[in-house]
């Protein structure tokens, strides 16, 4: 092998290197504003699902940030809109209220729901 082969082969292998680190470089950077468009997706989603169907039945409702629903179950996160509907699924009479609330998880804030039935009684039951 002569040195201008072996010049040639260098050359050509740098050139590969710079290109995959490229490559790997756009990747990495185009990462996290992908996952945060994936994550406003699933709020999107998440809303579409449930929020349509508890707002047009709400009897009730309060966006204090910091309202608590029940004094028996303490909900994590700030308050953005607690509902009271009637129980649809029974049929019963009964009321449940239905919290959304923004809930702080490791390093991204998500929003959950929380279904609360027989609020402040003794079979109280929260469901999220």
């Amino acid at each position: 092998m002569t040195l201008v082969e072996l010049l040639v082969a260098v050359t050509i292998l740098g050139i590969i290197m710079s290109s995959i680190a490229a490559a790997i470089i756009v990747v990495l950077k185009a990462e996290k504003p992908t996952s945060q468009r994936l994550a406003e997706s699933k709020d999107i989603t998440f809303l579409q699902a449930w929020v349509p169907n508890d707002l047009a039945s709400a009897v009730s409702s309060n966006t204090s940030p910091t309202y608590q629903p029940s004094t028996m179950t303490t909900l994590p996160g700030t308050n953005v809109v607690t509902l009271t509907r009637p129980d649809l699924d029974q049929g019963t009479g009964k009321y449940i209220t239905v919290s959304y609330r923004y809930v702080h998880d490791g390093d991204e804030w998500q929003l959950r729901r929380y279904e609360i039935r027989d609020i402040n009684s003794f079979f109280e039951s929260v469901v999220q």
